[in-house]
């Protein structure tokens, strides 16, 4: 039984890769819309509930204390801040320029935001997130 050539092209054209591309930047193109109802319960609550997690842990490090086991003291109960302030107080004393200073602070404001990002995303994270690949295609 002989097949025929067209059959064979027709099936590779089917399933060519540029053929693939042609649907995904269609898919791309026209993307689902968003659901234009108003926030769900479920949303504003996690918002509730996110917003008091960052408000609490910015004020755990404003406010809270750590027990050191460092310095002249050790097991003594010192404000994180205060922590955090005396260290950058040693970097000027060592003579560490201020540029490296100034990164100092910077490192420590995108840690708290990015632990806030991070707390927000895996609140918002469900399973039928798409940007999670299926077992099947990993």
């Amino acid at each position: 039984m002989a097949v025929k050539p067209e059959a064979i092209t027709n099936e590779v054209a089917e399933t060519s890769p540029a053929n693939g591309a042609a649907n995904l930047s269609a898919e791309m193109a026209n993307p689902p819309t968003a659901r234009s109802s108003p926030p769900s319960r479920r949303s504003s609550g996690i918002a509730i509930v996110w917003v008091a997690a960052s408000v609490g842990f910015v004020l755990y490090l404003l406010f809270g204390g750590a027990v050191t086991e460092a310095g002249d003291r050790p097991g003594r109960l010192v404000r994180i801040a205060s922590l955090w302030r005396r260290f950058l107080d040693e970097l000027a004393d060592a003579g560490i320029p201020s540029l490296v200073r100034s990164g100092m602070w910077l490192v420590l404001v995108l840690l708290i935001v990015g632990a806030a990002a991070g707390l927000w995303f895996a609140f918002t994270a469900s399973s039928d997130d798409r940007s999670v690949p299926d077992a099947d295609h990993a």
